[in-house]
């Protein structure tokens, strides 16, 4: 498989998980900075780079697109990959808007294309645990799900991303960054029809400096947002911080009428621990988690050795991608209400 990553940023990451699998990569494709996808053609031995994305793509011999570049321009190689009819890995969020996310989910559609955004959550086999214990009612009725996500990749006013803090470009800050990651794991772990009911964003900095000079932020570092399952009656709760000095941390609480599961991971690799408490003390259990980099291109490979199958849960589709986006255009709605 001849594979192609847009994007030299967070692409590296793709591109290890890639490498992992033996996928060779022909193509790394780049937006402004030329010295740095050089240099990281020569890391991974790469053997061309082209700023040209959309040529390289109706170029033929490429079988698996990655487009990893910021939102706002996710849509114009992941059009052209789609009608080329390769297969479509986009980063999350799959787009920059509600409206543009729509368009690249029915022309998937009707194209009946292989085409997936990178939830990567998905594939913790914690999560993936959780996911099975409350499908299968160990917990009771769920009430609530509570997650949170803390990271300090931003706790600082300097930002090597001027994007990020941009809502033309970005669409959303931490939202954006981690808060859809979490949306989507709610739709996951608890498949329902969930609606967001309120939501508050703020800003850890109003304005950072960045290479260029200094950036006036309009994105969001911190959001809380809640949401609510109508037909079941739960809750849940999403809190996510890309500014919260000295701590990585996820933790998800699934509460229900009969016992609460608590997970909590680091998200720089992957470990943590899991509980599962019951009235009963004698019934309570506690797990460590060993690291794991959760790859999600490990189910991409299992998806394509079975023609004809369905996708398994842990590859999110451009729908679900979609669906995620929806609620987090929804949670900056009422934010700004």
């Amino acid at each position: 498989m001849r594979a192609m990553v847009v994007g030299t940023g967070f692409g590296q990451s793709h591109i290890e998980w890639l490498k992992e699998l033996d996928v060779t990569i022909d193509v790394l494709a780049f937006c402004k900075n030329k010295s740095r996808a050089m240099e990281c053609a020569c890391r991974y031995g790469i053997p061309a780079i082209t700023d040209n994305p959309v040529g390289a793509i109706r170029g033929g011999n490429i079988d698996l697109l990655i487009v990893v570049s910021p939102p706002f321009v996710h849509h114009v190689p992941l059009i052209a990959g789609l009608e080329q009819g390769m297969i479509v890995v986009s980063d999350k969020p799959l787009a920059d808007s509600c409206r543009t996310s729509l368009v690249l989910t029915e022309l998937a559609k009707k194209l009946k294309a292989r085409a997936f955004v990178t939830f990567q959550w998905r594939s913790h086999s914690a999560l993936r645990r959780l996911r099975k214990i409350i499908s299968d009612d160990a917990l009771g009725r769920i009430i609530g799900l509570d997650i949170e996500f803390h990271h300090d990749f931003l706790a600082g006013p300097s930002s090597q991303w001027e994007w990020r803090h941009q809502v033309t470009q970005a669409g959303a800050g931490a939202l954006g960054d981690l808060g859809i990651h979490m949306l989507d794991l709610i739709a996951y772990l608890f498949p329902a029809k969930w609606r967001v009911t309120h939501a508050r964003l703020s800003k850890a900095w109003f304005e950072r400096t960045v290479e260029a000079g200094s950036v006036l932020c309009n994105t969001d570092d911190v959001a809380e947002v809640l949401l609510t399952d109508y037909a079941s009656g739960a809750d849940a709760r999403v809190v996510v911080s890309r500014a919260t000095v000295g701590l990585r941390l996820m933790r998800v609480v699934s509460r229900g009428t009969n016992g609460t599961a608590i997970i909590s991971i680091d998200p720089t690799d992957g470990s943590g621990s899991t509980e599962v408490l019951f009235s009963n003390p004698a019934d309570r259990h506690r797990q460590s988690l060993r690291p794991e980099n959760m790859n999600p291109y490990l189910y991409l490979m299992q998806f394509l050795k079975v023609p004809g199958s369905a996708p398994p849960a842990e590859l999110a589709t451009f729908e679900q991608g979609h669906l995620a986006q929806l609620l987090m255009e929804d949670a900056l709605c009422f934010s700004r209400n």
